[in-house]
């Protein structure tokens, strides 16, 4: 990766407590990093294997490397891709992995490795989550901040960006901020769809890790599989040729089972309780979750 200067940089072996990588801010996931011997610039060994873009017809200088500006970030931002295929760092905003087709958007001022939709992030935002005040985003967590917990998820952060209302004590990771919730009429305020949450269902009282359609404001609950109007029908798509229909009923694999049998899905390989409803094909065979079948469900569920 370019530094401000072309001095190279040397593997030496790190104290973990001394060093921070000026790339992403973590210390190292190893031993060794790589180091300037004439300033405190380094990098972990990881973030050192990225390639900066460079911009076409101009030279080797520093100038001919690829830098954007986006609104949402104070400094330029260096565009860079993958050197390695096994690349362990994960985005300094959503905390989630980087991609193999991913461009990577790095911040040597601010130590900050972002995808691109992270780095565009909007300073301010109005979410119907919290209608009352805009929301601002906050880089990283303040120090000896009390208020961790995202409203969304209910996950606490210890890192990453975050929305936040300072006066309402209200926090949104930018996961949960990019959901759009909509209005069903089985309940007063919109719901929102959480993928492999583990909410306790306001309809069946269960806790399950299964996707939940979340009411923010109030805290209502409800599995996918307890939605009240779910589609009789819906099309398997590449997962099965034939359409799929909505079965109340246990379905089992075999007509004759076990007592101690189990139950599987077919489209995710994982076991499935008998009093679930599931989506299912007779002539097929095949049986599978209604969250797995979450972008068809959700696609026909009726709002109001």
């Amino acid at each position: 990766m370019a530094a401000t200067t072309t001095t190279p940089l040397s593997l030496s072996l790190q104290n973990k407590e001394e060093f921070r990588c000026h790339a992403c801010g973590k210390i190292p996931r190893g031993k060794f990093a790589f180091r300037c011997d004439l300033c405190e610039f380094g990098l972990d060994v990881c973030c050192a294997s990225l390639v900066p873009e460079k911009v076409d017809g101009v030279g080797d200088g520093e100038l001919s490397y690829q830098r954007l500006k986006f609104v949402g970030h104070e400094h330029e931002l260096l565009v860079c891709y993958k050197g390695i295929e096994s690349f362990e760092v994960s985005c300094s905003a959503c905390e989630l992995p980087f991609q193999i087709e991913d461009s990577i958007y790095v911040c040597l001022e601010c130590k900050l490795l972002l995808h691109k939709p992270c780095a565009e992030l909007p300073l301010t935002i109005n979410h119907p989550f919290h209608p009352r005040h805009r929301l601002v985003l906050f880089t990283q967590i303040p120090p000896g901040e009390r208020f961790t917990r995202c409203k969304g998820c209910l996950r606490d952060f210890e890192a990453g960006f975050t929305y936040r209302c300072v006066e309402c004590n209200f926090l949104l990771g930018t996961g949960c901020a990019s959901l759009v919730p909509r209005k069903f009429a089985f309940h007063e305020h919109p719901l929102a769809l959480f993928e492999k949450t583990n909410f306790n269902c306001s309809k069946c009282r269960c806790r399950k890790c299964t996707s939940v359609l979340r009411c923010v404001l109030c805290g209502f609950n409800i599995h996918l599989h307890c939605f009240p109007d779910l589609p009789e029908v819906v099309v398997g798509g590449r997962y099965h040729r034939h359409a799929l229909r909505l079965t109340k009923t246990p379905v089992q694999d075999y007509e004759v089972e076990s007592d101690d049998a189990e139950f599987y899905c077919d489209k995710c390989e994982q076991e499935r309780s008998l009093p679930d409803p599931t989506y299912s094909c007779q002539e097929g065979h095949y049986v599978a979750h209604v969250q797995c079948m979450v972008s068809k469900v959700t696609n026909e569920l009726a709002p109001f």
